[in-house]
């Protein structure tokens, strides 16, 4: 169970998931690797997690996470580079060559 201190409006994922991690060390169950799931992403396909376990692997990154195609204001968009890393964008984001269209946090896998 979450601690109190964990179990608010306020702490960021990072938290809670080191958290649920020292916690299953603490007792003989240590993990190599984790995926974190939010409760709005209820139709993840078991693919895209495959898909993001093999990137992760192969990649040599500490992480990865997945974005979507998305018409809307940039706030929340992420820039892909050519090797499939991300960081903020300063405008629109190009993924292929051509293409205006922004990407979001949901189902292209992306090495971070």
């Amino acid at each position: 169970m979450r601690p109190k201190e964990l179990a608010d409006d306020y702490t960021g994922t990072n938290a809670v998931v080191k958290h649920a991690l020292e916690w299953f060390s603490d007792h003989g169950e240590p993990a190599q690797y984790a995926c974190c799931i939010y409760a709005t992403a209820p139709f993840i396909q078991v693919e895209y997690l495959k898909q993001g376990f093999d990137k992760l692997i192969s990649s040599g990154k500490n992480f990865v996470f997945s974005v979507t195609f998305f018409e809307f204001p940039l706030q929340r968009a992420v820039r892909i580079n050519q090797d499939g890393e991300v960081s903020l964008p300063g405008t629109y984001i190009q993924p292929f060559p051509g293409s205006r269209r922004r990407l979001s946090r949901c189902s292209s896998v992306l090495l971070g």
